[in-house]
């Protein structure tokens, strides 16, 4: 009996080394660690999409992505159309605030003036890209219903999607062609319908392409005409763009007042400092004369508010 279970015994060891050091064991374990580490891989796979890098520099781009600021201006730079990177910009406003408050410094000998007139012509970059970005916002609103009929045409023709987006952004002008022409190499290359309306959307990010994407991704969901469904939209986007114009014609007037009242103490002062130069001489030698100073700015910029937000009709 003795001997029968140590015969089990060293069996039994024998088996439990097999299976724990054994070499099926080591290939299963092989095998899981593989998979364990396949899923780490496959949830930080590289998206499809080009990424955005704000500088070449490793480091320097890691800094700047950690910031929200930064990534507010370069999604300015895009919507604006402009080909330069965010660390490109900030080079570029360095530039012209050294230059400018140096200019100032040597010319006031006064370091505040000069930081301050340095800080003034550095955002006046941020301010362009504003204005570009609104105009080519409206050039896209005006183009948009043009090329969503032409869509919804090559549709009923029998193109598919991604052919009729190609062959609509080729017969267009930009600057929507080109950013239809980012959407088709997006499909192209295998992007899903949903994810490239949202990159069109956050390159664009305007009501009418946030109409479109929502239309194009709901049907690519529950099924339907699509050509008529962008036939409904150009429809619905022509209205808008009709009553948008109208509703300007209507506060024209309002906001050629505005403007009047907004630039006509501006002249006065001039007119007053070129033609009479002593007149605020009494003015500034009084002890109030920061106060009332200030309060008068105050009270004109925030006059200046007042009218253009009254003037200022969204839809």
């Amino acid at each position: 009996m003795l001997i029968v279970f140590l015969a089990f015994l060293g069996y039994a060891i024998y088996l439990f080394l097999v299976s724990k050091f054994g070499v099926n064991a080591k290939r299963l374990e092989s095998r899981l660690h593989f998979l364990a580490n396949q899923n780490i891989v496959l949830s930080n796979t590289v998206s499809i999409f080009k990424h955005r890098e704000f500088s070449d520099n490793l480091e320097f781009d890691a800094f700047l992505k950690k910031y929200s600021f930064f990534h507010h201006l370069d999604n300015l730079l895009i919507r604006s159309g402009s080909t330069r990177s965010v660390h490109q910009f900030l080079i570029f406003l360095a530039i012209i605030f050294i230059v400018f408050s140096t200019l100032a410094v040597t010319l006031t000998r006064s370091m505040f003036q000069g930081i301050s007139c340095g800080f003034i012509f550095a955002f006046t970059p941020v301010i362009i890209l504003k204005i570009q970005n609104s105009r080519r916002q409206k050039q896209i609103e005006s183009q948009l219903p043009d090329i969503l009929d032409y869509i919804a045409r090559s549709l009923n023709a029998g193109h598919a999607f991604n052919s009729a987006i190609q062959s609509a952004s080729a017969e267009s002008q930009d600057p929507i062609a080109s950013e239809f022409k980012m959407t088709f190499e997006q499909l192209n290359l295998g992007v899903s319908v949903r994810d490239a309306m949202n990159a069109l959307v956050q390159r664009i990010d305007t009501e009418d392409i946030r109409f479109f994407a929502i239309a194009v991704s709901i049907n690519r969901e529950v099924g339907g005409n699509l050509s008529e469904l962008l036939s409904e939209v150009s429809r619905m986007i022509r209205a808008r763009l009709s009553a948008k114009l109208s509703i300007n014609a209507l506060a024209a007037e309002g906001k050629a007042s505005a403007m009047v009242l907004g630039t006509l103490p501006i002249l006065t002062f001039l007119a007053i400092i070129t033609f009479m130069p002593n007149y605020y001489e009494p003015l500034m030698k009084s002890s109030n004369a920061h106060l009332i100073i200030g309060s008068t700015v105050c009270w004109f910029i925030f006059g200046f508010l007042w009218m253009k937000k009254m003037t200022d009709i969204r839809m």
